[in-house]
């Protein structure tokens, strides 16, 4: 009977579901290296265990051929990069792509680092000041591999550019992988955030600590879609808009369309639109908000 861990095997149907392109090495369901997924206190709960986060990588290569186990080891669980000639790559003309590499958890990427990144930040949805400043945990040691879903993205690591897509594709399956299991864009953290001996991931986007840029794109790639009827940002910003006619801002309120907004927008129509145009339900609403803003 195979055995397959459980936790990866939704990324299939969500990745087509978010039109993001991918491929499946063979073998990647069933990999095993006798490792389980633990929970932050160390437990394993068999096949049905579930990661606590995502750690991000960079390979500090060019180019990159993505394997279920080299030499026995699991390297990561998921690759991306650019398709070509059987290999992924940093740059040039080929497909942007999402390997799926092992469903059950590596047992080389994370290596050694520090506990309370994971106990302290990462399973409580907290941002992590980092990069990391401590030197690894010892007596005893700490070691990430089976607690992150590891992730390597091809590229040199050496402070250029990311190609645009590749970056978007990484985004978008943090994004999806992190509303599958409940996270927010905390959840996922760099190489460097585990451990002082890392710099990874180091692109020109953020750098040098680039997992700041790619946890903010995380966030607003998983904010809902906006409703076609509300008004955007810059809408806000127009005279073409009466925020306070028909109850718009009342509904606004309610849709939770402020929370992409910000304190200038709001105070624009507070100055340009007269008190006394308003009922006194209204008037109480925007004091309430003023002050909530503040």
């Amino acid at each position: 009977m195979t055995h397959k861990h459980q936790a990866l095997l939704f990324l299939p149907d969500a990745l087509f579901d978010a039109d993001i392109p991918f491929a499946q090495l063979t073998g990647w369901e069933s990999n095993q290296q006798g490792y389980y997924w633990v929970d932050q206190n160390g437990q394993h709960h068999g096949y049905l265990g579930k990661p606590n986060g995502a750690m991000w990588h960079h390979t500090a290569s060019q180019a990159y051929t993505p394997s279920v186990s080299n030499n026995g080891r699991t390297i990561a669980n998921i690759y991306i990069g650019i398709w070509r000639t059987g290999r992924l790559w940093s740059f040039g003309g080929g497909e942007p792509l999402v390997v799926l590499a092992s469903s059950g958890p590596a047992n080389y990427s994370s290596g050694s680092g520090r506990r309370e990144v994971l106990t302290q930040y990462v399973v409580a949805d907290r941002r992590f000041p980092g990069p990391q400043q401590e030197l690894d945990d010892a007596h005893p040691s700490f070691f990430g591999n089976r607690y992150y879903i590891n992730t390597e993205v091809i590229h040199p690591g050496d402070g250029t550019a990311l190609d645009p897509d590749v970056w978007d594709l990484q985004v978008e399956t943090a994004a999806v992988i992190s509303k599958h299991f409940g996270w927010s864009h905390w959840r996922n953290i760099a190489h460097q955030d585990h451990t002082l001996r890392k710099i990874d991931q180091r692109f020109a986007q953020g750098a040098p600590y680039t997992i700041r840029k790619h946890q903010s794109d995380i966030r607003v790639a998983m904010e809902p879609p906006r409703e076609d009827d509300m008004p955007s940002y810059e809408e806000l910003r127009t005279d073409e808009f009466d925020l306070w006619s028909d109850d718009n801002i009342m509904d606004a309120f309610d849709d939770g369309m402020f929370e992409s907004t910000d304190r200038a927008a709001f105070e624009l129509y507070w100055v340009t639109t007269r008190a006394d145009r308003l009922d006194s339900e209204k008037a109480r609403f925007i004091t309430d908000f003023y002050s909530h803003l503040r």
